[in-house]
């Protein structure tokens, strides 16, 4: 003999039951809660919080279930620019990643990750070899140059170059 036990819901967890389905947009039409998983999946988890018999309530619409499909989703925004002639136009477009690691566009999950344009643009120069590792050293102390240490680097670079091509003129002429 088996008996069947059927669950029923207290007037108190129906009424916030109704309120979470309405707060995340379950009956709203046009919008689709799995469109804002961010927002959907923190709606549910804090009803949970705050409900703790949310927490074994599972079933369509219950926050339990929302916060299941929800929280694996993210929401990807990245600001994609188009170039045009005369100006760049801002385009936004919105990605929705299915899994936590899964990486779309250009970079990371979050929104302005990415390679970023460089503030002054470099130059590839080929350097001969036994004079590269002495180029590279410099590089990279210029890298950690202040501003006003980069302009007089420069100022000193400029005045060697002008130093170097006035003494092989003079050598030029001695020979």
């Amino acid at each position: 003999m088996s008996t069947s036990c059927k669950v029923a819901l207290s007037k108190d967890v129906k009424a916030l039951l109704s309120e979470f389905q309405h707060q995340v947009g379950l009956f709203n039409e046009g919008y689709n809660y799995q469109d804002n998983p961010d927002v959907s999946s923190r709606i549910a988890k804090s009803y949970m919080d705050r409900h703790p018999d949310f927490c074994c309530i599972e079933g369509w619409g219950t926050p339990l279930t929302i916060y299941n499909e929800c929280r694996n989703m993210k929401s990807v925004t990245n600001i994609k620019e188009i170039e045009h002639p005369t100006a760049p136009i801002k385009k936004k477009e919105h990605q929705l990643a299915l899994f936590g690691d899964l990486a779309l566009g250009h970079g990371g999950k979050r929104a302005g990750s990415g390679r970023k344009k460089a503030k002054k643009p470099s130059k590839v120069v080929r350097v001969p070899g036994t004079i590269a590792e002495d180029f590279a050293q410099i590089v990279e102390m210029y890298k950690r140059l202040d501003e006003k240490s980069k302009d007089q680097f420069h100022n000193d670079l400029v005045s060697l170059k002008t130093l170097m091509q006035n003494s092989k003129s003079a050598f030029v002429q001695q020979v």
